[in-house]
């Protein structure tokens, strides 16, 4: 056993990989799997207890036993970018309106306090870094962008620091499928990969599994809505993520909207059309 919290606990693998047992509030995600009940804080379960599992229930120490037979398979959805980015803008700028109004503050969002409070001051290396990162990426300056997504890891509050979450966000739409700058995926995916000890071992777990295009079940949804979807769409899946953690959800968020508000910027550049897609 890893990690324990009352809505999930984290198993590590021999690899050093991890898996989570979450409650069923949290939700589908990649390594998850999502228990019945509403949490783990009267289970007595401890960080270092013995995991085993036989293919047909998992033991977690001597406390709890998840039964596996009725257990149904998970899989994220494959996204792709609209052939017309319509209604791309004009969602994109109502998902800014929803973010400015419920956005909750202290990660990349500002909190109120004393100008020079360290909350305000990490607010804004994030809001630096994450806006070097995205012009970066804009003038095709790939060396750079891979040294603006690397000093963002680690960054910020949470038990996922909010530099991660921003880029967790960012990530779920540069894996979309054909939208026009699929090149822009490698230096943050590199950047990932050359993470080390830059961050904690539960982030680094979302971070790895973002790299290669898996994600929550909720900003997959969120980020299929702000293509294919309607206002109330967008509006249903932002709040479904801007309720992950403290600031996480606003963090995750924050990084769709940059990926999707650069995206639409560059798809009035002459030469650089957005592609039609016969996968629909």
């Amino acid at each position: 056993m890893h990690s324990v919290f009352d809505k999930a606990i984290n198993i590590g693998d021999a690899r050093g990989e991890l898996f989570t047992l979450a409650s069923r509030g949290v939700g589908n995600g990649p390594n998850t799997l999502v228990v019945d009940g509403m949490g783990f804080g009267a289970t007595d379960i401890a960080a270092g207890d013995a995991v085993n599992g036989d293919g047909r229930a998992l033991d977690v120490g001597s406390r709890l036993t998840v039964l596996l037979a009725n257990a149904q398979t998970w899989v994220g959805a494959v996204l792709i970018y609209p052939g017309s980015d319509d209604p791309v803008p004009a969602n994109v700028e109502y998902l800014r309106g929803i973010l400015d109004q419920h956005g909750r503050p202290g990660g990349m969002v500002e909190e109120g306090g004393r100008t020079g409070d360290f909350a305000r001051v990490v607010t804004a290396l994030l809001k630096d870094r994450a806006a070097l990162l995205v012009d970066a990426l804009q003038r095709a300056d790939f060396h750079g962008a891979g040294r603006h997504a690397r000093s963002m890891i680690g960054l910020g509050p949470g038990l996922t620091p909010s530099g991660d979450d921003f880029l967790v966000g960012l990530l779920a739409v540069l894996h979309v499928a054909d939208h026009p700058c699929r090149a822009w995926l490698v230096p943050v995916a590199a950047a990932i990969a050359q993470a080390g000890t830059s961050t904690n071992d539960i982030s680094f777990a979302a971070l790895s599994m973002a790299a290669v295009g898996r994600v929550r079940e909720a900003i997959t949804a969120l980020v299929g809505d702000v293509m294919h979807g309607t206002r109330q769409g967008v509006a249903e899946a932002a709040h479904r993520v801007l309720a992950i953690g403290s600031t996480s959800g606003t963090d995750v968020v924050t990084g769709v909207l940059a990926a999707f508000e650069s995206l639409v910027s560059i798809g009035s550049i002459p030469g650089l059309a957005f592609k039609s897609s016969a996968r629909r």
